[in-house]
């Protein structure tokens, strides 16, 4: 049980700092509603899901300066900056003219869903907490009922809590404050994110040159 609350609880706290993944869910959500941003929800959920399983299964080959890792560290550096693009240009239309009925129906519920799960899978902060815990579960030899529980538990946390922050987001007393800067909100969540694709570029650049 000491090992169990113990990686629940690292899980959560990894959960709270925002990344990637918050920043997409924060976005669909002020652009589109709930619904919609459900479908990030539930792809981010899907992508740790996997890394989940690969984890319990004993994927502990990754590592900062493995190959493996290289390369999921530079295609994510990529899909951040497409999505820092994205949230830019999305700015700019909402400047010209602000979200209505018709704006909010652009990118639908699976469209979404597809990018929940590549901005969880291409998420390299996602890639080592699992490998560490697939680490720490082989040092540890946990039972096969642990892994389950904790399997069901992680995936079950990441899921609630991105809808939590649906929930959170679309409040009216917040989206009536938001949607006022939607543009600048817009601006600074694609830049967040073109400075940690840029930043994950550089570093497999660095490591490249170094071996």
């Amino acid at each position: 049980m000491s090992l169990f609350l113990l990686i629940a609880s690292t899980h959560f706290l990894a959960l709270l700092s925002p990344g990637p993944d918050f920043f997409l869910i924060a976005r669909s959500t002020l652009a589109h509603g709930r619904w919609v941003a459900s479908g990030a929800c539930a792809g981010v959920a899907l992508a740790n899901g996997i890394y989940i399983c690969l984890a319990l299964t004993g994927f502990a080959h990754m590592h900062s300066h493995s190959p493996l890792f290289l390369i999921l560290q530079g295609a994510g550096g990529l899909y951040l900056l497409y999505l820092g693009v994205k949230f830019l240009q999305a700015a700019r239309r909402t400047q010209v003219q602000r979200v209505s009925a018709q704006g909010a129906a652009q990118g639908g519920w699976w469209q979404h869903a597809l990018s929940g799960l590549l901005s969880g899978l291409l998420n390299p902060k996602n890639a080592l907490f699992y490998a560490s815990l697939a680490s720490v579960l082989a040092s540890q030899q946990a039972s096969t009922a642990m892994h389950w529980l904790l399997g069901i538990w992680m995936l079950l946390a990441v899921l609630a809590w991105d809808l939590f922050i649906t929930v959170l987001i679309a409040h009216p007393r917040w989206q009536q404050r938001i949607q006022r800067h939607l543009p600048r909100v817009e601006q600074l969540c694609g830049l967040l994110l073109g400075l940690m694709g840029v930043a994950a570029l550089c570093n497999v650049i660095q490591h490249l040159d170094t071996a």
